[in-house]
């Protein structure tokens, strides 16, 4: 493979053309030939399973772009790019970045490609240095983009123009959402001071991505909102995920009240739980024989005055004061 690709074929004129817009708009009828209604999916609108991947992938993209690389390799197959489809008005650097991706991708083994090849026309359709050049318009632009994959065998049928702002703008939605997810999840994983802060920013990105939903029906789209549904109530046990700030910070607050809690429960409990093995068990006999034999009290003790030195208290009052050990006289001057 990697000898086959280092020969690719280059663009020539009278060869390689883009078709003209009207020719593309043919194929894009509301009946079949039998005068049936067909359902026509737009560009895009199957993207929304995938978009969870985008920042992998996009963060693959970057990897892959900013590793240094003989750039030889696709030196004529981008200058017959530019000269073929844009009178040699388009930027060869930026037909490296595409090529080097391209490559990429068709080097890989997992089966993750079409997920990989998504995430390049979103860039394409949404980067500004791909989506713009003066004088030519995005439509052409992308499919000069879908010939550059076909050199490569590989996305060839995926990378198109979006034309929908709302698929578009739901596609991005969900992208900043699922950006805000994962900086989210990371902040739970590491308990760090940014969770509440990451859940509120998640929280509000999910708000306005939900109201597609309360004013359409985006079938697939919402799917995908249920299915983040789901993650807030792993974490909160509620599937309200504009409310998931509010619910994590009152469950951190409930651990640490734990935290502080069951100390203190052990520290009161103890001295009563000393004073009931004392008091009703063998353990105050046993303690006193110990006490006695360590010199801590004086064998002549009485009972009445181990119980004070167990309870700490003056309730003996009542008792007959001839069981006191110490009796204090005063004298009259």
């Amino acid at each position: 493979m990697g000898r086959e690709d280092e020969n690719i074929e280059i663009f020539k004129k009278g060869v390689d053309y883009l078709e003209e817009e009207e020719e593309e708009e043919e194929g894009e009828e509301d009946e079949d030939e039998d005068g049936d209604e067909v359902d026509i999916v737009e560009a895009g609108e199957n993207y929304y399973s995938s978009v969870g991947s985008f920042h992998v992938y996009e963060e693959e993209f970057n990897t892959v772009v900013d590793e240094k690389s003989d750039t030889q390799k696709y030196e004529q197959l981008c200058k017959s790019f530019s000269d073929v489809f844009f009178s040699s008005d388009y930027p060869t650097d930026r037909c490296y970045i595409i090529a080097k991706y391209l490559y990429h991708i068709k080097l890989k083994t997992d089966q993750n490609h079409d997920d990989r090849c998504k995430c390049l026309n979103y860039l394409l359709n949404t980067k500004e240095n791909f989506k713009s050049i003066t004088n030519y318009k995005v439509s052409k632009l992308l499919k000069a983009y879908s010939k550059l994959a076909s050199k490569f065998k590989i996305c060839d049928n995926i990378i198109e123009h979006i034309k929908s702002e709302d698929v578009l703008g739901k596609i991005e939605k969900l992208y900043t959402l699922h950006k805000s997810l994962g900086k989210l999840e990371k902040s739970i994983d590491e308990n760090d001071g940014n969770m509440y802060s990451n859940a509120e920013e998640f929280a509000n990105k999910y708000e306005n991505c939900n109201n597609y939903c309360k004013d359409s029906n985006s079938n697939d789209y919402c799917e995908e909102i249920e299915k983040i549904k789901l993650y807030c109530y792993h974490h909160t046990n509620s599937k309200n995920c504009a409310e998931i700030a509010k619910l994590l910070k009152y469950q951190q607050e409930l651990k640490r009240s734990a935290k502080i809690i069951v100390p203190c429960i052990i520290i009161l409990g103890t001295p009563i739980f000393l004073y009931i093995l004392h008091k009703f068990t063998s353990f105050g006999s046993r303690f006193n024989t110990f006490l006695i034999k360590n010199k801590i009290i004086q064998h002549n003790i009485n009972e009445e005055t181990t119980d004070q030195f167990f309870e700490y208290t003056h309730e003996a009052e009542d008792r007959d004061i001839k069981y006191h050990l110490h009796h204090i006289g005063y004298h009259t001057t």
